[in-house]
């Protein structure tokens, strides 16, 4: 109706009732800074659920999110939302306020200034989350404007009071006899593992802090590389060590340490049983004779190994081999957490690839059926039914209108074709300014695709012609369609940052093409499509059209509507 408005006001932290208008389309919520309101919580996913807010109708979908998405203390998947629900996203309260926007204005002054009280509490179950729940139970959420107790592994810690900083300031202070150098290492090693971007660089700094704390000459890290027969250098420092030469290392013991995952420690290798019968080992030089190779254990597995060593006059002592073999053991967990952490990068950039031509769940399904958490990339054949769809004679308009007013305009119309789709179980693979190209049927087929299509074809026809009543600026314009079924190649193709849903073939050039023929406000099939779907929809032959590449005439059909 006319004037009528929404918002949302947020309770949680750093949301003191922070009132939010909602604009019509859709808005996302969750962690990243891609979203439209950005919700810092512990609980929050980081794209946790959206809010769709059309021809005065809202909804909440979540959006496969780890601890759920909340109406009226309902867990949901999708919902209708009205005037008055409680919406919570992990640690935040959400309420939802349409109607007159006179009036609403005088509820967003009122919430600025009314606190949250403690009868606004919702009971969350205890069956929330997940596998990667951040909380092994919900079951009782206090009030929001008390300090939500977390585990302390998801707690953040002033560093000052690690166990690590106060035995290093009892040291200091004398009422310790801790070893300072090996807490020193450590302390600095943790920082390093915090700040590096790569495994190569961690392991660069981790080692010239090893060799600079314990005096050593000679040091290197390797890692086990499947499919490799030895294990390659990552990093190497020492007296005339090159980048990328060889350190004067005994490849025997670096074998024995990788092959058992233990740590060799020999005052002087020449003179260890184990290993003085290889010749590589009788030609070391006395520099590096004295040495510790600590396996970087995973549990069960070496993954790689530091390697130290000294000249045989100045052995090691325990508590160095104890401060390497610590150092190893830190530099196991930093590749693990590194590693996780560009995954989760990568991840991230899938999902956000991924939802712009998938639905929700659709994503979720992608990602889980992936056994890296990431798409697969490459293209594979399949039935498929591929709808085009343009506005008649936008590209002249677009040229008289203000460049503001196109693109909001444009925006609106998208995000509604878009829900359209996704709806209807399809896949968008491209947009063209005001066309959008969809297919039904790839990745996943959900039955009877081609009747999905033409489905979705007229919600979105209808929905069009509803926005365009609004808009005296579009003027009598429509829609038109040109849908084809058929084979097809389909897939994610592109670089990890920057993927790309695509569909080839000869189905697609033949969708495009019809299309281009459509009259205004037309939904206009192929004969493969027709015969799919005329038990549901009225169609109308229309005659045939002489399609480029083709020798005969393709016979071609308008979708009257549905049938009763």
């Amino acid at each position: 109706m006319a004037g009528e408005a929404a918002f949302i006001i947020i309770e949680g932290p750093g949301h003191d009732g922070t009132p939010i208008p909602l604009r019509e389309g859709i808005t996302s919520l969750g962690r990243l800074p891609s979203n439209d309101v950005i919700l810092l919580g512990d609980l929050v996913s980081r794209h946790h659920s959206r809010i769709l807010f059309f021809d005065g109708k809202a909804s909440m979908q979540d959006l496969g999110s780890h601890n759920g998405s909340w109406v009226n203390g309902e867990r949901v998947t999708t919902c209708p939302v009205k005037n008055g629900d409680v919406l919570r996203v992990g640690n935040f309260r959400i309420s939802f306020r349409q109607g007159d926007e006179a009036e609403l204005r005088a509820l967003e002054e009122a919430s600025k200034r009314r606190p949250l009280q403690g009868s606004d509490e919702i009971t969350i179950p205890p069956e929330v989350g997940g596998e990667d729940r951040a909380l092994d139970t919900l079951a009782a959420m206090p009030p929001l404007d008390e300090e939500i107790q977390l585990p302390e592994h998801v707690r953040a810690r002033d560093p000052s009071s690690s166990a690590l900083v106060v035995e290093l300031d009892r040291v200091a202070a004398g009422a310790s006899t801790g070893d300072r150098t090996t807490l020193l290492l450590m302390y600095r090693a943790t920082d390093a593992m915090s700040r590096a971007s790569t495994i190569g660089e961690f392991l660069e700094e981790a080692l010239e802090l090893t060799l600079d704390q314990l005096d050593a000459a000679v040091g290197a890290f390797f890692r086990v590389v499947p499919g490799e027969p030895e294990p390659v250098l990552v990093c190497a420092r020492g007296p005339g060590i090159e980048p990328g030469t060889r350190p004067p290392v005994s490849t025997a013991v670096l074998r024995w340490t990788l092959a058992r995952n233990r740590t060799v420690f020999t005052p002087d290798v020449a003179d260890d049983l184990r290993f003085n019968t290889e010749g590589s080992v009788m030609e070391m030089s006395h520099e590096t004779r004295s040495l510790v190779c600590a396996p970087l254990s995973d549990g069960d597995n070496a993954i790689g190994a530091l390697y130290v060593s000294r000249p045989a006059l100045t052995q090691f002592t325990d508590a160095h081999v104890d401060t390497i073999e610590a150092m190893a053991h830190l530099c196991a967990t930093g590749i693990a957490r590194i590693d996780h952490r560009r995954t989760e990068i990568q991840e991230g950039l899938a999902r956000e690839s991924l939802a712009r031509f998938h639905s929700p769940d659709v994503v979720e399904r992608v990602l889980k059926e992936s056994k890296t958490g990431i798409p697969d990339r490459g293209l594979a054949g399949r039935t498929g039914t591929v709808c085009f769809s343009d506005i008649q004679g936008f590209t002249a308009l677009a040229e008289r209108m203000r460049p503001g007013d196109v693109s909001e305009f444009l925006d609106v119309y998208l995000e509604r074709m878009s829900g359209v789709i996704f709806a209807h179980r399809g896949t968008i693979t491209k947009l063209l300014g005001d066309g959008i190209v969809a297919v039904f049927g790839a990745p996943y087929s959900y039955g009877n695709d081609a009747a999905r299509a033409v489905s979705a074809a007229l919600e979105m026809r209808a929905a069009f012609d509803k926005l365009a009543a609004r808009r005296q600026d579009i003027g009598p314009r429509r829609l038109r369609f040109g849908i084809n079924t058929g084979w097809i190649l389909s897939g994610m193709i592109g670089s990890m940052d920057r993927l790309e849903y695509t569909v080839i073939g000869e189905t697609v050039n033949i969708a495009a093409r019809i299309q281009a023929a459509a009259a205004p406000g037309a939904i206009v099939v192929g004969p493969e499509t027709e015969s799919l779907v005329r038990d549901h929809f009225r169609t109308q032959d229309i005659g045939r059209q002489q399609i480029r590449g083709r020798k005969e005439p393709l016979p071609i059909f308008e979708v009257v509507g549905p049938k009763r």
